[in-house]
Order: structure tokens, then sequence, then C-alpha cells
């Protein structure tokens, strides 16, 4: 028994290799984790009045803007250290934090900068990552690669600059696990933000 206990162990090494920066990963998955938990607000009343939950969101979207400056300037000091973090250095879950928290940053020169890190360091395109990309462009009036950057106009989908390339963001987006442009639009004014209500009582 103990022999297999120890040839799982080396197996598991070999698929999986120790991190090479765990201070690095820690501080990113403990960044994303506040943001999940500030994601996960609930109201506990029944029923909530409209005032009730104007309020929370009001309150959220002002801890949330405070949350991705802070989150920001931390990310910003590790990129300048370290550049752009790798699956090697800090494992996928502090890599997809990363992205995240460039994602919701509201410092377009930062992305910026992110993405030209990342391009540099080849990071796997995940959703997240188009989301990123398109960010950028949009940000500086350029045409999409991914087309994830969408609008509401008169309760109809547009997508906020043009596609570069129709049929090669399908493509990517195919690569990825994303959507044709057809479905987004179907759901995209379908389904605004809002807050998870809890009510309680009868």
């Amino acid at each position: 028994m103990a022999v297999v206990v120890v040839v799982a162990a080396v197996v598991a090494l070999v698929i999986r290799p120790p991190i090479t920066d765990p201070a690095t990963a820690h501080q990113l998955i403990s960044m994303q984790r506040a943001v999940d938990k500030l994601n996960k607000t609930e109201v506990r009343v029944g029923p909530p009045s409209v005032t009730d939950i104007q309020d929370l969101l009001r309150n959220q979207g002002k801890d949330a803007l405070a949350l991705d400056a802070a989150n920001t300037t931390k990310l910003k000091a590790i990129l300048d250290a370290h550049g752009w973090p790798t699956e090697q250095q800090v494992g996928s879950e502090a890599v997809h934090a990363a992205l995240s928290i460039v994602e919701r940053s509201a410092d377009t020169d930062f992305q910026a900068h992110a993405v030209d890190l990342m391009q540099q360091a080849k990071v796997k395109p995940d959703e997240v990552y188009a989301r990123v990309i398109d960010m950028v462009e949009v940000a500086h009036g350029e045409p999409q690669t991914y087309g994830t950057q969408w609008q509401c106009v008169d309760g109809h989908a547009r997508p906020i600059t043009p596609v570069k390339d129709p049929e090669q963001a399908l493509a990517l987006r195919r690569q990825i696990g994303m959507p044709a442009y057809d479905k987004l639009a179907a759901d995209f004014c379908a389904h605004p933000g809002g807050v998870r209500i809890i009510r309680r009582g009868p």
C-alpha cells in the first residue's frame, strides 16, 4: 500500500509540478477571493423594499470600485517586479485571478500594459483573456478581436466597436468555448446585473 501511495505522489508531481512562487500565488488568489466574497453579498430580508435594494447596490458598487482599485495597485507592483505570472510560477488559479483583476480594473493604461505582458508570456487564451483583449481595443477605439464588448441600444445588442475579422473571431471564440454572436445577441440585453435576494418568512 505504501508503494502505491508513493508512486501516486510521484505521478502527481510529474503531471502538476510544484509552483515556483507560492507567495505571489497566495497573494493573487487572496485578492480574487476578496472579490468573490464581495460579489456574494446577500440581502437577508423579506420581502426587500426598492430602497433597500438601491442602497445595497450603491454601497456594493462603492466597495467594488475601492477593492478593484486596491487590487490594481497590488497587481501593478507584482507585474513590475516579476512580469506576467505564469502557471509554472503561480499555478492556473492564480493566473486566472490575475486575469480577472485586470478585467475589473478601471485603469485602461494598466490594462493595455498587462495585455503586452500577457502576450510576451504567451498566455493561453480563455474567455477572460478574450474580454481583456477586446476591452483594451475598445478603449482605444479599435475593432475587437473576439467581439466580446457589447451594449444595449433600444433593447438590441450591438458591438461597441466593430469586430475586426468576423470569421476569425468566430473561430477564436470556438477555440475557447465561447458562443457565437447570434447566441450572445439573443441573451445580452435580457439578463441585467442584479443582487441575490434571499427572502425570509412566508
